[in-house]
């Protein structure tokens, strides 16, 4: 049976290939871009939320008063929850339409053959000649280029899913074909990799590797313009080579490639050292696509509390820590001596962790990728709204989603002139970054606006910081404001089973994923993304990542049923619509 296992495995891998390959070379580059011009000012209104809704705060945090007006008062946040911050990292700001692939691209005409068949290299002949390549697959040993054709082709929806066919069912062959105990060691001893990640976007490696260009830099001229042991930097060097994180261009002589290059912030090191110097680490992260920022916080504050797992989970000798989810006692707070307390010290820039406060809040803007390009917009049906609707996002971050909205339907916009107005709201401090953000291109921005009669509340990447009991006040709070017109819109990822789900499921646009046997249900590495963020929101906030069930359950426990599920192709980050 193994071997039929491989077999199957090694059938999916070619004919997915193939796939891609024909994809590339039926597309052109002309088909790829587009673009979309910006909202107006008067489209968009922010306003501050001084404390997640919740157990622990009074009812007018949202802003939403008992006659569904703004409330423009101040007020202390309750000390218990104030260090808990939204995770809520904006959309991709432009839309990248594919036409559709033909079906003679999306069904392989060359079955996959063993290597040593007779017929083998008959096919892959006639396979080769019947089609050349107009696009090649980006290059893995090259920079990432977000302007080129083929990196925007990898996005196509074809593509991704092709692209995490093939991606599973390596992982599985390579479960299958290495020694458990190699394979033991790799997840044993998997710590390390962030380890040395963390050291080498502190230390601006990546920054001086981008200087060196594609003939890379010894290592002991990388240590002398950052000051690193030349041995220890080798050394690091060379693990995230092994994982092609890093190229090996020459003994102890490093490069970028297609990934690491995505953690370049684009500054000079010489800047970069300036920075260091006069004690302002944060700047490193102004002005960049986030990613740099994702990469330190995750290798730093994320890595430590999960370390912390087992002694919040299982040697606390408290049954209210080891089996609660009070926020103030995740792993984080084990991990930081914070138990009790919440996160303020590393979150509302304290003394030195006003570096960390910056970096985190930079941070969410580095997983946009999490959701395909212009999702939000295709999620709903906007246009079934009335002209003039009031669409307000809670715990909007700096307002980046309601950007994209504003932009496709504000007055005047390019899809459709509906006139909507927007409010965005977040904690003081998230928004007082946002005031500093708009205040410099769009003065007109920043005034209050009545909440009357809303017609869509938004929470995008919101529910997943909380558990389900302050989850579920949140939801309480909406409800209790909403009409009965009112529309909810989630966004978070929908977590699947590694097994099969029987369960009965007719919402609209809900699709059970039935990949072809033996790859696992949920398409395992494929997908492990979802479940590192699952992780991450368990150790740091004692929250999770939810199945589809448990997202429903959560909607009707507040008194709203889920009637539309919208999933981003080859991802398990969805859009959930829900009505009161």
């Amino acid at each position: 049976m193994t071997f039929a296992h491989l077999d199957s495995l090694q059938k999916i891998i070619c004919e997915e290939l193939d796939l891609i390959r024909r994809i590339y070379a039926g597309l052109s580059e002309s088909r790829v871009h587009s673009t979309s011009p910006g909202p107006r000012d008067e489209d968009i209104h922010v306003e501050t939320l001084l404390d997640p809704p919740s157990i622990f705060a009074p009812y007018h945090s949202l802003g939403i008063d008992s006659d569904n007006e703004s409330d423009s008062a101040t007020a202390p946040a309750p000390h218990n929850v104030s260090g808990l911050a939204y995770a809520s990292p904006p959309p991709s700001p432009s839309v990248v339409r594919f036409p559709a692939t033909p079906s003679s691209l999306t069904s392989s005409s060359t079955p996959c053959s063993h290597k040593n068949s007779p017929s083998s290299s008959t096919q892959q002949s006639q396979q080769s000649s019947s089609f050349s390549l107009s696009l090649d697959w980006p290059n893995l040993d090259e920079v990432y280029d977000p302007s080129s054709a083929a990196e925007a082709l990898t996005q196509h929806p074809d593509v991704i899913q092709a692209s995490q066919k093939v991606i599973a069912a390596c992982h599985h062959v390579a479960a299958i074909l290495q020694a458990p105990f190699l394979t033991i060691c790799d997840a044993s001893m998997g710590y390390h990799l962030p380890s040395c990640l963390r050291l080498v976007e502190a230390s601006h490696t990546i920054e001086i590797l981008r200087d060196a260009g594609p003939s890379g830099m010894p290592v002991s001229q990388i240590a002398e313009r950052n000051g690193v042991s030349k041995s220890k930097l080798a050394h690091v060097l060379r693990l995230l080579s092994t994982h092609h994180l890093l190229r090996e261009v020459s003994p102890d002589t490093f490069a970028l490639n297609r990934l690491s290059s995505l953690i370049d912030t684009g500054k000079s090191i010489e800047d970069l050292k300036a920075s260091d110097a006069k004690g302002c680490p944060e700047e490193k992260y102004h002005d960049t696509n986030g990613v740099s920022a994702f990469v330190g916080m995750c290798t730093d504050e994320v890595a430590k509390a999960s370390a912390y797992l087992t002694e919040a989970w299982y040697l606390s000798p408290e049954i209210y820590v080891t089996h609660g989810r009070d926020p103030t006692r995740a792993p984080f707070n084990f991990a930081f001596g914070l138990c009790g307390k919440g996160d303020e010290g590393l979150r509302l820039g304290v003394n030195s962790n006003k570096f960390r406060l910056e970096r985190f809040g930079k941070a969410m803007t580095g997983s946009s990728s999490w959701e395909h390009k212009g999702a939000i917009l295709e999620a709903f049906d906007w246009q079934a709204l009335p002209r003039g609707s009031l669409i307000v996002d809670v715990g909007g971050g700096i307002g980046s989603l309601t950007e994209q909205l504003a932009t496709a339907f504000g007055e005047g916009r390019e899809m459709t002139d509906l006139g909507f107005k927007f409010v965005v709201q977040d904690r003081e401090g998230v928004v007082n970054m946002a005031k500093e953000m708009w205040a410099k291109s769009r003065p007109d921005l920043l005034h209050r606006v009545p909440l009357r009669k809303v017609a869509v509340f938004i929470l995008r990447v919101v529910l997943h910081d909380w558990p389900d009991s302050l989850a579920q006040k949140i939801l309480l709070r909406l409800r209790e404001v909403a009409t009965s017109d009112t529309k909810l819109i989630l966004g978070d990822f929908m977590l699947s089973f590694a097994c099969a789900d029987v369960g009965d499921d007719d919402t609209q646009g809900f699709q059970r994923a039935t990949p072809q046997a033996p790859l696992l249900a949920n398409l395992g590495k494929a997908s492990a993304n979802a479940y590192w963020m699952d992780l991450t929101m368990q150790v740091v906030f004692n929250s999770l990542e939810r199945t589809r069930q448990e997202i429903y359950d959560l909607c009707l426990s507040a008194g709203w049923k889920v009637t539309k599920v919208s999933r981003s192709p080859g991802s398990a980050f969805c859009y959930i619509v829900a009505v009161p």
